[in-house]
């Protein structure tokens, strides 16, 4: 077996000089370019454990202690949870995935293009549909922090402080909304849908800003129907977008 090429004195990456085991400048760990199978393997499997890990730390509380991890992010302690947009696109691709999966879309209601009779909806406009929602709620996410910003506008807090919120209320909104997929009871969908983020909402927003809790109730509600209002109209143009792109005529029976 040939032995490994010697450590550089310069960093690989930014050429750098390294005077420890990483470097100070871009951080990457000073090695050789090419290390021994072994080593290679222990990397790949090290990388996936620390996701592993990563992601059990991040679910676990952004389940079960709203506000926690926007905290421990504003604090500067990242290291062991993954960045907030992160987290919220793993869980937003693994949400959609699912709900392209079980099909929670229905068309019997909407009208056939010739017949105009009760028929489900073309399985082009579920693609279009699919394709769209999740670009469309990762963009109500800063609009949801510009909401933070105004309401909480007296406590000068910075803008990317009420995104990190944003991310991480919308994750678990996803999280929340996972099993509604198997469910058929549309009472307990309409229960679930409406209670779990609000109660969730409120007490991250006591948890995060630290007022009392007649404040907290006050701006729960103003923060809620501004939340509501953004699903609205995210749901309005993911409609309208998928039936432009899929033929669907629904704006063509008003021309």
């Amino acid at each position: 077996m040939s032995p490994s090429p010697p450590v550089s004195a310069l960093c690989l990456n930014c050429g750098q000089n390294v005077a420890g085991k990483f470097c100070a400048n871009c951080g990457q760990e000073n090695r050789p370019p090419v290390v021994p199978l072994g080593e290679f393997i222990g990397d790949v499997s090290g990388e996936f454990v620390s996701w592993d890990a990563k992601i059990i730390r991040s679910l676990v509380p952004l389940l079960f202690r709203p506000g926690f991890l926007t905290n421990e992010y504003i604090a500067g302690k990242r290291v062991s949870y993954l960045f907030p947009s992160r987290l919220f696109i793993i869980i937003n691709f693994v949400f959609f995935l699912l709900a392209q999966q079980f099909d929670p879309l229905t068309a019997k209601s909407l009208a056939d293009p010739k017949p105009f009779t009760p028929t489900a909806l073309s399985e082009k406009f579920d693609n279009e549909v699919a394709n769209i929602l999740p670009s469309f709620l990762l963009a109500i996410i800063p609009l949801f922090a510009g909401m933070l910003k105004l309401v909480y506008i007296l406590t000068e807090r910075y803008y990317t402080e009420h995104l990190v919120f944003a991310f991480h209320f919308f994750a678990f909104v996803l999280v929340a909304y996972t099993p509604l997929l198997f469910v058929k009871n549309e009472t307990a969908i309409n229960v679930w849908l409406l209670g779990v983020p609000f109660v969730y909402l409120a007490c991250a927003l006591r948890t995060v800003y630290r007022e009392s809790l007649g404040l907290t109730a006050l701006k729960t509600l103003l923060l809620w129907m501004g939340y509501v209002t953004l699903l609205i109209v995210y749901a309005i143009f993911v409609l309208s977008i998928a039936s432009m792109r899929s033929g669907f005529p629904w704006l063509n029976l008003v021309s």
